[in-house]
């Protein structure tokens, strides 16, 4: 996959510093543009087939992109001193060098336009390193939208954010008042946030539609100390949407308990990889929250289950999970085997000659279990029912059920 390096760049008079990475200084020693400093660090093994992109507005490329573009303030003369563009050449770098006119964005239709251009630089695949420093106004939200947008259109991979902190040296004539040398501005690597915007999205899809893969992808990719630690969670979550999604019904309990302890064991406040990326631990606990309504009870998880699959759209796994929770409720009653199928068989249709006392229940599975076999067979029999009735009976179905269980005469 190839490289791509994309930023921005502004119209000021910028002032030469030392950037450092880890409190390593550049190589280069004092430059103007933080962009020769974060090229240096992250790209100088960039082949021919990388990208070094430069957005600039028609003033910045004027003041900043091309030589001499400054007045000094009192002789009114042009300052004589490299710009961007040749500051980058004379670095030699192998992959291509491209500055892209964008508008100042001072209108909706322009920011529009800015994203436009941008997300069309983008070729599918690339691995992006995004220089944030000199993004100015909307820029900075606006490129990590057009980077999260690339992400699903063009199946790209943010490998850094980085930003230039001038300001934590102190005012800009505070800066200006130390030596060169010793103006050491650290570049921080934003890319975490891109990555907490990862989980956030994967959590939700969890906790919206039971589905654990973006969860388990991100896991998997995760660097240590974070992947050692996160990876028994997203198996147990993985083994958990499955048990829903194929409708296990013997081993939910198994799999809630199981990963409600692993999500114990990460969230441990005591724990050091906690420490590493804090902002995943919120989001972890809401989906513990969520599942406090399991309590390690065979008849009562199995409702909850029908529950989870109806609040999370997995609607034909809701009637098959809640048909079997009550086949095993009406065997458990007669002191049978909740896993032997004849015995099973035969609760379900003679269950009133078995134990009469619970006709009213019967009555009630009968209808239910007429829509199940409505939705198993896809539909294919004499009076199919329309698609919104099924969400809208199973809430339905459900608190009827879960009646006539604690009060069955």
């Amino acid at each position: 996959m190839a490289k791509l390096f994309i930023s921005f760049l502004g119209t000021n008079d910028y002032t030469s510093c030392v950037y450092t990475d880890d409190d390593r200084p550049s190589p280069m020693g004092p430059v103007r543009f933080v962009q020769e400093a974060t090229l240096d660090f992250y790209c100088r093994d960039w082949t021919n087939e990388d990208r070094i992109v430069i957005f600039t507005t028609a003033e910045a490329y004027t003041s900043n992109w091309l030589d001499d573009g400054h007045t000094d303030a009192i002789s009114k003369e042009r300052k004589q001193r490299q710009g961007l563009e040749s500051c980058i050449q004379k670095r030699s770098l192998k992959p291509s060098l491209l500055t892209i006119r964008i508008p100042s964005g001072k209108s909706e239709e322009e920011i529009w336009e800015i994203f436009d251009v941008v997300f069309k630089t983008i070729n599918h695949g690339d691995e992006i390193i995004f220089d944030v420093t000199y993004a100015l106004r909307s820029i900075p939200l606006l490129a990590m939208v057009v980077l999260n947008y690339a992400k699903v259109l063009k199946g790209v991979k943010i490998r850094g954010i980085y930003y230039g902190a001038i300001e934590a040296l102190g005012t800009l004539a505070y800066v200006n008042s130390l030596e060169t040398e010793k103006r050491l501005v650290p570049v921080f690597d934003l890319a975490a946030f891109d990555s907490l915007l990862d989980w956030t999205l994967a959590i939700s899809q969890f906790l919206e539609a039971g589905d654990a893969r973006k969860v388990y992808k991100l896991a998997s990719m995760a660097d240590n100390p974070i992947r050692e630690k996160i990876m028994p969670v997203a198996d147990h979550l993985k083994r958990f949407a499955k048990t829903m999604t194929t409708c296990r019904g013997l081993d939910i309990t198994a799999s809630t308990r199981e990963l409600k302890q692993s999500l114990k064991n990460y969230n441990d406040p005591d724990q050091e990889h906690t420490k590493h990326f804090p902002p995943l631990k919120p989001l972890l606990e809401l989906v513990h929250k969520r599942l406090d309504v399991f309590t390690e009870d065979t008849l009562g998880d199995g409702i909850r289950a029908a529950e989870w699959c109806c609040d999370h759209n997995l609607i034909q796994q809701g009637y098959t999970i809640l048909t079997e929770v009550l086949i095993t409720h009406f065997v458990e009653k007669t002191g049978g085997d909740i896993r032997d199928y004849q015995t099973r068989q035969a609760a379900s249709s003679k269950f009133v000659k078995i134990y009469p006392a619970y006709e009213n229940m019967l009555k009630t599975f009968r209808k239910f279990k007429d829509e199940r076999n409505d939705l198993d067979h896809a539909g294919f029999r004499s009076k199919p029912h329309q698609p919104e009735h099924f969400e809208e009976q199973l809430g339905k179905w459900l608190e009827e059920i879960k009646k006539n269980i604690e009060s069955p005469a």
